[in-house]
């Protein structure tokens, strides 16, 4: 009896354990998901799901990588049922206000690590840092094991003056460090892949820093308004400076943009007042509406030939910076080719532009409203015509557009109602193919001319569209 009663007990046992262990693989169902991009999604809500520990899996049903959470503010209300969250090694971003989250999840179970409050794969339960709720000490320390800083994470943390982030670290959220005035060392460790926006917006303190090549691009807003910010080190591997990057970076004074940078976006840095010089290396091809406005000292800059795309308005209030002249308009360059980039005529009144041969780029706007202009050849090496370029040139009869050209922005002929010959030095089946942007209207609006003449042949403008 008695071997029959522990033979019974052993069974038990075999049985607790098998259960525990298929409950150890167990992720939870229901889970709303969005998609992020191309063979990925999000959590966006727990849907049906009604479990107290939450398991998100590392693919979705449909095969999706779950790289990020984001949490909006009705998709988590009321799950005061949740005690545990447990995240896939795939989640790259943690974007969900901390107080938010612990209003609409107050039974939610956070590990601690130095005042730090973190979430935990099945193996790692320091993978992410949500909350820093250390108030008071002016340095932080972050646990080894950590990959990912979530969003706010150290928000306004007003005390804290040194930031070591460990070498493991792979993603950095939005607002990370935001508003914390008193910041003045941080660094970017190379296995840094990526971060998200606004993550040092307001670093009022912040005095340098060296962005690793790692993270192929500079986060939109990364360092606005860092006053202090003098000497930013950008390694070889970045290849875009986004939106509005630097804007309002006062005590910026030189900036080096390594070989790899291909985009300097919109605003990028704008209202840098203190920057006087910048140079790009070859293989930059776009600079953004914007990018350098109100660089009211800048007074040297060096473009190379390979930029095709200059926007509205790139260098607007640069009072200081000096421009090359050919053929009635003003140009940037570099000290072999002084003619890369036509920013404008010398006036709106001028009659007659001749454009430099080795000119790539035409700045969005550049002629808008030269109403005496009548003749426009665009030489060969000229890729985009770019928005309002000639809007309201209304006396441009003639026009040579180059072969070389890959596309035609919006409104880029607008209401040059003159217009009657136009030529296109390469073939009908070139120019069919060529994209023509018509957001709210049509890259010629306002224009009556019927033909445009391909080397191959004439084009009726019927068969194309405007």
């Amino acid at each position: 009896m008695k071997k029959l009663t522990r033979l019974f007990f052993v069974f038990i046992f075999i049985i607790a354990c098998i259960a525990l262990f298929a409950s150890c693989g167990k992720v939870s169902k229901g889970l709303l998901y969005a998609k992020a991009g191309e063979g990925t999604c999000f959590v966006d809500g727990l849907g049906e799901c009604k479990d107290t520990k939450i398991i998100i899996p590392e693919k979705n049903e449909k095969g999706e990588t779950v790289t990020a959470i984001y949490m909006s503010m009705n998709s988590f209300m009321d799950c005061s049922h949740v005690t545990e969250l447990i995240l896939p090694e795939t989640l790259r971003w943690f974007n969900y206000n901390y107080y938010t989250m612990t209003r609409e999840m107050p039974n939610l179970k956070f590990n601690e690590y130095e005042n730090g409050k973190y979430l935990g794969t099945k193996d790692n339960p320091y993978f992410a840092l949500i909350k820093s709720e250390d108030t008071y000490s002016e340095d932080v320390t972050i646990h080894p094991d950590t990959k990912v800083i979530g969003y706010k994470a150290f928000d306004s943390k007003l005390k804290l003056k040194t930031a070591i982030i460990p070498e493991g670290i792979q993603y950095i959220g939005s607002g990370a460090f935001t508003s914390c005035s008193n910041l003045i060392n941080i660094n970017i460790p190379s296995s840094v892949i990526a971060m998200s926006e606004g993550t040092f917006w307001g670093c009022t303190a912040l005095e340098s820093v060296t962005i690793p090549g790692t993270l192929k691009n500079v986060c939109s807003h990364m360092f606005v308004d860092c006053t202090a910010l003098e000497t930013v080190i950008i390694e070889e591997g970045i290849e875009t400076i986004g939106y509005g990057a630097f804007s309002g970076c006062t005590a910026l004074k030189n900036v080096i943009l390594p070989k790899g940078v291909k985009t300097v976006s919109i605003s990028a840095f704008d209202d840098c007042t203190s920057l006087t010089e910048i140079a790009f290396a070859d293989g930059l091809e776009t600079i953004g509406s914007n990018a350098f406005g109100r660089c009211s000292n800048l007074q040297k800059i060096s473009i190379p030939s390979t930029v095709t795309y200059l926007g509205r308005n790139a260098f607007d209030e640069c009072v200081k910076l000096k421009y090359n002249e050919y053929g009635n308009a003003k140009y940037l360059g570099n000290e072999e080719n002084p003619y890369v980039a036509l920013i404008q005529p010398l006036s709106t009144s001028v009659m007659r532009v001749t454009i430099a041969e080795t000119t790539t780029a035409i700045k969005d706007a550049a002629f808008m409203n030269c109403s005496n202009i009548k003749e426009i050849e665009i030489p060969e090496g000229v890729v985009h015509i770019g928005q309002d370029v000639f809007y309201g040139c209304t006396n441009l009869t003639t026009l040579t557009m180059p072969s070389t050209l890959k596309r035609i922005y919006y409104w880029a002929f607008k209401d040059c109602s003159s217009l009657l010959y136009v030529t296109y030095n390469g073939t009908i089946e070139q120019w069919k193919a060529m994209p023509k942007e018509d957001r709210h209207a049509g890259w010629a609006e306002g224009t009556t001319f019927k033909i445009i003449r391909c080397s191959d042949g004439n084009l009726n403008i019927k068969e194309d569209y405007r």
